[in-house]
């Protein structure tokens, strides 16, 4: 799908496959963006994280940072809720002066499982059904960095759709109905671009950074 030249000009970084793929963008300079996303083979799955910095000019990258690295870095055998807290204490190590909302999911052939802690967001649009979202339970407050407590969540045996994971810059604004319609009609590699260009030519340009990822309810590990 080609984005429009105003749209692609708050493009910090994109990833696209068959089966995840996501988009960061800014109305910043690219090195002021806070929000990060990275995904790796993890043990017997793939594990897609997200983080939405917070808390002081640059300081939240660095905490986003950290918290990125510290989960995909971590020993396979080693939970996600166990990660978070190993996160949220090298942040607070490194006295970064920040902090960070998180989101880690890890899909296997079993299912989905994952985690979060702040007021980024993932939600389940599964094939012929209503979206449902995965971190109703999740603590906003405090993020990683200061104390976070995160909330585990699982999708056992999914049938097929995708998961959308974003940042606060998105949902804050997003119509989960036509978010619905655009999955209805989207590959997973297209969809980050079609939420965020269907967000900026309804709202025009964010005043936040925007993180938009999708992964696969089913697929590959």
């Amino acid at each position: 799908m080609g984005m429009t030249a105003e749209v692609d000009k708050l493009v910090v970084s994109r990833h696209a496959s068959r089966d995840l793929a996501w988009i960061i963008a800014s109305p910043k300079a690219a090195d002021r963006c806070d929000d990060r996303a990275a995904a790796a083979r993890d043990g017997q799955g793939i594990l897609l994280v997200l983080a939405d910095g917070a808390t002081g000019v640059g300081f939240g990258g660095q905490a986003a940072d950290a918290f990125v690295e510290t989960i995909m870095s971590a020993p396979g055998q080693m939970g996600l809720p166990d990660r978070f807290a190993l996160a949220d204490r090298v942040i607070r190590d490194r006295d970064i002066d920040g902090d960070t909302t998180g989101i880690a999911i890890l899909r296997t052939e079993d299912g989905i499982s994952g985690c979060s802690a702040g007021d980024s967001e993932a939600w389940a649009f599964p094939d012929g059904g209503a979206p449902f979202e995965l971190t109703v339970e999740q603590a906003k407050r405090p993020r990683i960095g200061n104390g976070a407590s995160p909330t585990p969540f699982a999708l056992l045996s999914p049938s097929g759709g995708v998961i959308v994971v974003a940042s606060d810059g998105f949902w804050r604004w997003a119509d989960h109905d036509s978010v619905a319609r655009l999955v209805s009609r989207s590959t997973v590699e297209d969809l980050p671009e079609a939420l965020l260009l269907d967000l900026v030519e309804r709202f025009g340009t964010p005043d936040d950074d925007v993180t938009i990822a999708v992964m696969a309810a089913r697929g590959g590990v």
